[in-house]
């Protein structure tokens, strides 16, 4: 069979809104990635030929790194799996797999791609394709920074560079710092001040490279690493160098000055249109944002506002599916009211983490011209306003198919079927439906095509979008236990201060100590003196 792998290249860096662009006709074979061309690595492949995808196909789509498998995608995942003419979504054409929507894979090792035997029907032929291999190298050429390589930002002042806590199989004793960085403006006409200096310290296992002054000025600019910056020791007395690396930012010009937004950054369960007035207009607005009478608005443009998940550093991807989307309408010479997508009484309920609410360029003009792009933060917590009834009872499962969830009598579901469900392990990750009935409006059903008797602790989170109950959006996040029990740790187990963080990579508490009042589900909870993390399911 006649076919070959294709990355699409889908990055994960900060607020450019290039992110995500396809990789059309441009791919690296299998064999060695560079970083600097793919920075994602492996987050998406496609397979080309004319295929289709048999839905009730067993196994998965595996991602494997150094023989561990990382991600696992099974056919019926209409989500993360999918075949496509050009750019029109079908059911025959070339196979798209999405192995990470707000991630990398992109550490250093041997990748390997495993189709299972039968997974697609070659359309050429009508027979089922036999089992697919296809294996790359990514070798850590680079490091993993923090703000994020080749993002924008509207000053610089200090980054994060992640050291390795183990050197094989031997965990890191010490680290030291062997060498001076420095950085420097891309172009002539940028120009940085002759006593910049850097310094550099490490804090636990991060390497932390502070500037004398902030970089303000805009322009491109290049944090240059010499190699073995940081020497790191193993206990068997093996030894780490970090490699020489150039990471370049760009620095954009602070468009956010003298913007304020109601609701302000903060944390909320969702956000809802509020009744605002200006002079003497009252309308209904998710956000409102006000900006500088110097600079005073002049019309407003097509471009959206969207709401996006953050990553752990910070960034976040605008290429991923956004929360909500926002149309701009000018209410004065200083007012936008942002007003949700499709219509302004829809409430935007994302699944609880950390957002960012990215205002893109050319949204609106001022005096000035062009906005530049800006974003506010925003913490989502969650929904716990709403008691529901979760069928089957998290006890003695050997298998799971159906999900169901019953709210009051007086509470009607509404789950569109564009949106969905998951359910993973935190490898393998489903995605379901919702299936309201006629009879009981109060109840909701998502079911998988076949029974799932894989063993483990499988979380289950509602959509993020298109779910709501009694007019209301809402999200919910439910554990359930295949195979035999588990033992069960409650936080409070450990002794001392903890990060505790969401399977999907969210901190919920911060070096906090004795945080019982978690909702229901399962944690991955990181000590703070350093012994080894577990995860822990919360009753």
């Amino acid at each position: 069979m006649n076919s070959f792998l294709r990355l699409a290249a889908v990055t994960a860096a900060a607020v450019s809104p290039a992110l995500g662009a396809w990789a059309y006709g441009v791919a690296p074979t299998e064999g060695q990635i560079n970083l600097e061309d793919c920075p994602a690595g492996l987050s998406s492949i496609e397979i080309m030929g004319d295929f289709s995808i048999n839905r009730l196909a067993p196994g998965y789509i595996t991602l494997s790194r150094d023989g561990e498998a990382i991600r696992q995608i099974p056919a019926s995942n209409i989500q993360y799996l999918y075949t496509f003419s050009g750019f029109d979504r079908t059911e025959t054409g070339d196979v798209h797999v999405t192995f990470f929507m707000n991630g990398s894979a992109n550490t250093g090792g041997q990748y390997t791609v495993t189709v299972p035997e039968g997974f697609f029907t070659d359309m050429s032929t009508g027979q089922a394709t036999g089992a697919m291999e296809f294996n790359w190298t990514i070798s850590q050429s680079s490091i993993t920074i923090s703000p994020a390589r080749n993002g924008s930002y509207t000053s610089l002042s200090q980054f994060r560079i992640t050291l390795p806590e183990m050197i094989g199989s031997e965990p890191v004793e010490s680290y030291r710092i062997s060498g001076t960085p420095n950085i420097e403006s891309l172009f002539e006409d940028e120009t940085l001040g002759s006593d910049m200096t850097i310094t550099t310290v490490i804090e636990g296992n991060e390497a932390v490279l502070t500037l004398s002054e902030p970089i303000t000025t805009p322009g491109t600019y290049v944090l240059n690493l010499p190699a073995s910056l940081i020497r790191a020791t193993g206990s068997n007395g093996a030894s780490w160098n970090s490699p020489a690396d150039q990471v370049t930012y760009r620095v954009i010009p602070n468009s956010k000055e003298g913007i304020t937004i109601l609701p302000a950054p903060g944390e909320y369960e969702e956000f809802a249109p509020t009744k605002y007035e200006v002079d003497g207009e009252e309308f209904n607005a998710t956000f409102l944002l006000e900006v500088s009478e110097t600079t005073p608005i002049t019309s407003a443009l097509r471009a959206k506002a969207r709401l996006y998940p953050m990553n752990e550093d910070g960034s976040f991807d605008t290429s991923a599916t956004p929360a909500g989307s926002f149309t701009a309408i000018k209410k004065s010479s200083t007012y936008l009211a942002l007003v949700a997508v499709p219509d302004e009484t829809q409430i935007i309920s994302p699944a609880a983490g950390r957002y960012v609410l990215y205002i893109p360029n050319d949204m609106y003009h001022t005096s000035e011209g062009r906005n530049g792009s800006y974003w506010f933060e925003y913490t989502v917590l969650p929904n716990t306003s709403l008691p529901c009834t979760v069928t089957p009872e998290n006890e003695g499962l050997t298998a799971l198919q159906d999900i169901t969830l019953t709210f009051a009598p007086d509470m009607e579901v509404v789950c569109q079927n564009s949106d969905y469900a998951t359910l993973t392990n935190g490898v393998a990750i489903y995605t379901l439906t919702g299936k309201v009935s006629e009879e009981r409006p109060n109840e909701v059903v998502f079911s998988l095509p076949l029974p799932l008797e894989e063993k483990g602790i499988w979380t289950f989170t509602t959509p993020a979008t298109g779910f709501s109950v009694g007019g209301r959006a809402y999200s919910t996040k439910h554990s359930f236990v295949i195979g035999d029990p588990v033992s069960v740790e409650t936080i409070n187990a450990f002794n001392g201060l903890c990060d505790v963080y969401t399977l999907d990579g969210v901190r919920v508490a911060v070096k906090a100590e004795g945080t019982s009042s978690l909702p229901k589900g399962l944690y991955v909870v990181v000590p703070a003196d350093g012994s080894a993390a577990r995860k822990v399911l919360v009753k």
